[in-house]
């Protein structure tokens, strides 16, 4: 049997016991409690500020224009280029100049637009006149004064009016050829791809009559 007195022993010495476990614990994590604050920080997630949304906005839409160049060069047709390009981009684009070309019968420093025609002639092709200008659109025979048929023009002569691309062109004979023949150009508002900006382009270019 143990007595009274071994029991208060025991109880002593796993109080000592007790304590020197609980300074141990403390000594070992003290140095983790007080290493600094924690690397991540809870919050509300970040909200896109108004500058940067304008900043978003203000990002072209295309980064790339599509224009048709025909006539004397090695490889005409249809050609992507970047926006601000010149005409000397889209006729390097086609292969260059084909040796039946007049080279100066086109400005290569013109600026291009998207869904232009560029259409180079050839040697001796519209002699006496001024050399067209790409930007405007216009072949040889529009800087002459002659303007387009739009009820008689192939989808190749429509696309010499600026801002008509194949697409458009198309449009056109498509709408053609199921409602009928134009009455008047303002017609052209009615088919798919022409609104008031290109109708306004072209409205002194085309014509029902001729």
């Amino acid at each position: 049997m143990i007595n009274e007195r071994t029991k208060a022993l025991l109880f002593f010495a796993a109080g000592v016991l007790c304590l020197a476990l609980a300074g141990l614990l403390i000594a070992t994590f003290k140095g983790r409690w007080e290493a600094g604050s924690p690397t991540v920080i809870a919050g509300a997630l970040p909200v896109t500020s108004p500058a940067t949304k304008e900043a978003a906005d203000a990002l072209p839409q295309s980064s790339e224009w599509v224009v048709y160049i025909t006539g004397h060069v090695q490889r005409p047709g249809v050609y992507h280029v970047l926006p601000a390009s010149r005409v000397y981009h889209a006729v390097d684009m086609a292969g260059g100049f084909a040796s039946s070309a007049d080279p100066e019968a086109v400005n290569l420093a013109t600026p291009l637009e998207d869904g232009m025609h560029i259409h180079v002639p050839g040697k001796g092709e519209g002699a006496g006149q001024k050399p067209a200008s790409p930007s405007s659109g216009q072949n040889s025979d529009s800087s002459a004064g002659k303007k387009v048929n739009i009820n008689r023009a192939s989808e190749e002569e429509l696309q010499a009016l600026p801002g008509v691309g194949p697409s458009t062109a198309g449009s056109i004979v498509r709408y053609r050829e199921s409602q009928g023949l134009f009455n008047g150009i303002e017609d052209l508002l009615r088919v798919r791809g022409i609104g008031p900006a290109k109708f306004e382009k072209i409205r002194h270019l085309v014509t029902v009559n001729q």
